[in-house]
């Protein structure tokens, strides 16, 4: 993704959330143990961890902040197909949690008009690093995955039973952005992040 964020995946079925994740996004599985292993980009990034937990009735997306490395740049692959496109925080106070992060990560906003929401730009040393939604009643990270073409992942999401949660739209300055859900209800943003 990028500096900033971990993302994992807890999963009920670790070989179909393989197949998926692989066919949606060229990620390859690497094992570390029986119930985890590393997801990596085409581009040999790791993405994520997936974790298999089957008494989990349905996959679940995190988001973690990384704050040690909050101030070390690195290469930012978020315009590759299969990388970390960026990362938002829904949250029913978005003052509360601007306040937060201002706090604890010395992060500073920007706020934007946005699809007629309270949002706000979150950056750290002047690099736009994630976004904050206001919501009435969701209080979670989600990640969101670019990809080169939406028809080809939306065929390929189809095929594989996912669910649109948030129809596909073209934000000017930013590309399309759509929200997922994988057929084990595993919700996820992607979006061709052009910006």
């Amino acid at each position: 993704m990028n500096s900033f964020f971990k993302l994992t995946l807890t999963t009920q079925n670790k070989q179909q959330s393989i197949e998926y994740y692989d066919e949606v996004f060229q990620w390859e599985y690497r094992k570390i143990s029986e119930n985890n292993g590393l997801l990596y980009t085409s581009f040999g990034q790791a993405i994520a961890e997936l974790i298999e937990k089957p008494q989990q009735h349905k996959n679940q997306w995190s988001v973690e902040i990384q704050p040690a490395k909050s101030t070390i740049p690195i290469e930012d692959n978020r315009h590759l197909h299969g990388s970390g496109g960026w990362a938002e925080l829904f949250t029913t106070n978005l003052s509360s949690s601007i306040e937060f992060y201002e706090n604890k990560y010395s992060w500073t906003f920007k706020h934007k008009d946005i699809d007629e929401d309270q949002y706000a730009q979150a950056y750290a040393n002047n690099k736009a690093i994630a976004g904050f939604r206001e919501h009435k009643t969701i209080n979670q990270w989600l990640p969101y995955i670019t990809v080169d073409c939406f028809e080809s992942f939306l065929k390929t999401h189809k095929k594989h039973k996912g669910h649109i949660i948030v129809a596909p739209k073209m934000l000017s300055q930013y590309g399309v952005y759509g929200i997922f859900e994988d057929k084990f209800h595993g919700q996820f943003g992607v979006c061709t992040c052009e910006s």
